[in-house]
């Protein structure tokens, strides 16, 4: 199995992709964070674009003028080691 890169599908590092919306338009950036769940409950639906904060990122509405990739990433931290 080969190590992935880690550049993000943005072309960005983990760390600049640590960026919610409003920061990641002040710089430019394409890609941001449109939520953060502490856990996930099986079945659990989230729709992207619905205009809500969850985990301190904001989903921002989408145009219908744009195209958008989506990507969902995991993130785990057990017993202190991410």
């Amino acid at each position: 199995m080969k190590r992935q890169s880690s550049i993000s599908p943005c072309r960005m590092s983990h760390v600049q992709l640590r960026r919610g919306y409003f920061s990641a338009r002040n710089n430019g950036d394409d890609c941001y964070i449109a939520a953060e769940f502490p856990s996930v409950e099986r079945g659990q639906m989230f729709i992207v674009g619905d205009n809500k904060t969850y985990g301190g990122f904001y989903n921002a509405p989408l145009q219908r003028t744009e195209t958008y990739r989506v990507w969902f990433g995991v993130f785990v931290t057990v017993d202190g080691v991410s």
